[in-house]
């Protein structure tokens, strides 16, 4: 499967203890980053969901989406990565990317291969998330009703989203005839709600589940003081209690558990609490809901809420409780955020492990990638960086206050073009290991090397005021420094060293083949210039005022070669203002 060809998307990552099929996530849309937000259109089904790893499309289910507020709620289906059932939850680790709703995507409807209800497994029976309705969202349409609860006068702020309070004993949310009859006399069920038992009760027992005549077949949840009993009539009437298991005036995240031979129930992300055998489940005619009372039984006490009601026909596994404990707990921990929020990544990459894109006030950055490691692009006050990318192991951008820089990068092991106030500096490189280019306050900087397979390293900078050019070709070390109101050009192929110096309104020029080191350096108002041709060494220096010519041939000196100390040539690079993307790796510019 293939990402999206445009958009950009926030991602996270999630690593569970142990592999979980039939896996639906959770994700709270208020932990996405504020660009995610700014981007995204109005119509959520325009949403994407992949996995970052393969490209697999997932199906989704935004339960709630209000962009101004920058809230909502939306689970997807990981079991049916790429539209077929089989996807696994995985210990090695997951990472999801959620593209923002934008313009030129067809909108998914409910019974879409990515819609709603796929996001849910034919396990599912009834998810009733209680934001604002009692709605259903799976394809079973098994929608639930209030009995004595209304949300206008008794929504509260759930453990996800939205809850409801129960306003009396008797008041209750019923799933309706369809979900109750669906899980009439199952041996395989598991009921999950987050309650909020009431700090101070007035009597004894409170259910909070239950599908119960007092007959074979009858099931319940309920809480008795600070215990959590569940119970199952399967010939007798069998109960299984844990003391302290809950907290009473807060959420806490109730569990009851059918797996055809146990019953069992668990609690707040506690795997390890009491289990009972039973036998076969007979059928009985009771509606199933929640928060009821019983002939035999009270309801949940005044003022005790509920939310996030699901009903499963199938015993699910530890590790799949675990998980929804977990993510409906805490997503800040679940998805690895520390507080913060995803991770960003704007419209522009492809195949990239890590890219990032950062600018500060008044600034901009832009941020092109394709199969790269890592790269990052940062704009600093005032500033604009760009950066395009092609199969590089490291390189980054950086343009501090009223500065601007660009940097193409092919088959590069470390790369790095900074400019500082004032400044600009531009870079291109191909199969190089090490380059760095820099243009300090006032001063400009560039840096080209086309095709050179065997350089190591290559360093140009443009101190204040001064303009610094390099072109290397397969060399080892090469440097062109140009001091405050100098200049200086270096041209060297299959050296060992070069060095070339300007201070001061100075200017030098180098031009190496073959050798083993050479220098050049004017000092002020001076200039100087080489030519080295297989030699081991060569120095050619200009006090103030004065010129010098250095021409090195075989093994006697040779004639100066009158090269030309030229100020800082071209070399057709753009460093374009960010955020143009049109930036071109192939050509740098």
């Amino acid at each position: 499967m293939a990402f999206p060809s445009s958009g950009g998307y926030a991602r996270a990552s999630h690593t569970p203890s142990s592999d979980v099929a039939g896996w639906t996530g959770l994700i709270d849309l208020s932990k996405l980053p504020a660009d995610w937000w700014s981007n995204a259109a109005s119509d959520p089904s325009l949403i994407r969901v992949h996995d970052d790893a393969t490209g697999d499309e997932v199906p989704f289910d935004v339960i709630e989406f209000d962009p101004v507020n920058r809230e909502g709620l939306l689970r997807f289906g990981w079991y049916y990565k790429g539209g077929s059932i089989g996807g696994t939850w995985s210990s090695g680790g997951n990472t999801v990317r959620i593209y923002y709703p934008t313009s030129g995507r067809t909108s998914y409807s409910a019974s879409d291969t990515f819609g709603q209800h796929n996001a849910y497994d034919a396990d599912w029976v009834q998810y009733l998330p209680l934001e604002g309705d009692a709605d259903d969202r799976t394809g079973n349409n098994n929608d639930g009703s209030l009995s004595g609860i209304s949300f206008g006068s008794n929504a509260i702020a759930g453990q996800v989203g939205q809850g409801v309070e129960i306003p009396s004993q008797s008041d209750h949310v019923n799933c309706g005839s369809a979900a109750s009859s669906a899980i009439d006399g199952l041996e395989n069920l598991t009921a999950i709600s987050w309650l909020n038992p009431p700090s101070s009760p007035d009597f004894g027992e409170e259910v909070f589940f239950q599908k119960w005549d007092g007959g074979p077949g009858s099931l319940q949840m309920r809480v008795d003081d600070s215990d959590f009993q569940s119970r199952v009539h399967d010939g007798s009437n069998k109960i299984i209690t844990d003391s302290g298991a809950f907290s009473r005036g807060s959420w806490n995240h109730m569990v009851y558990r059918l797996d055809g031979s146990n019953i069992k129930h668990f609690a707040n992300g506690d795997t390890n609490l009491s289990s009972t055998s039973i036998g076969s489940i007979s059928t009985n005619s009771d509606d199933a809901d929640w928060g009821g009372n019983t002939p035999f039984s009270d309801g949940l006490a005044e003022n005790g809420g509920l939310d996030e009601l699901q009903l499963h026909a199938v015993g699910r596994s530890d590790p799949w409780i675990l998980e929804e404990y977990g993510q409906s707990n805490d997503q800040d921990s679940y998805w690895n955020l520390g507080g913060g929020t995803w991770t960003f990544v704007a419209d522009s990459g492809a195949v990239s492990l890590a890219a990032t894109a950062a600018a500060q006030s008044g600034a901009s950055a832009a941020l092109a990638e394709t199969t790269g490691l890592s790269g990052t692009a940062a704009g600093q006050s005032g500033a604009s960086g760009i950066l395009a990318i092609t199969r590089e192991v490291s390189a980054t951008v950086a343009a501090q206050s009223g500065a601007s820089a660009g940097l193409g990068v092919l088959r590069s092991l470390s790369a790095t073009a900074a400019a500082s106030s004032g400044a600009s500096a531009g870079l291109r490189m191909t199969k190089a290991l090490g380059a760095t280019v820099a243009g300090q306050s006032g001063g400009s900087a560039s840096l080209s090397i086309p095709g050179s397979a065997e350089q190591l390293a290559a360093t140009v900078a443009g101190q204040s005021g001064a303009s610094a050019s390099l072109r290397v070709s397969k060399a080892l070390g090469a440097t062109g420094a140009g001091q405050s109101g100098g200049s200086a050009t270096v041209t060297r192929i299959r050296g060992m060293a070069g060095t070339v110096a300007a201070a001061s309104s100075g200017s030098g020029a180098i031009d190496v083949a073959r050798g083993l080191g050479a220098t050049v350096g004017a000092t002020s108002d001076a200039d100087a210039a080489m030519g080295v041709l297989r030699g081991l060494g060569g120095t050619a220096t200009a006090t103030s005022g004065a010129d010098a010519r250095l021409g090195d041939a075989g093994d006697a000196p040779g004639p100066p070669i009158c090269f030309d100390a030229l100020a800082a040539p071209s070399l057709d690079y753009k460093v374009q203002a960010a955020p143009a993307l049109e930036y071109d790796a192939e050509v740098g510019c």
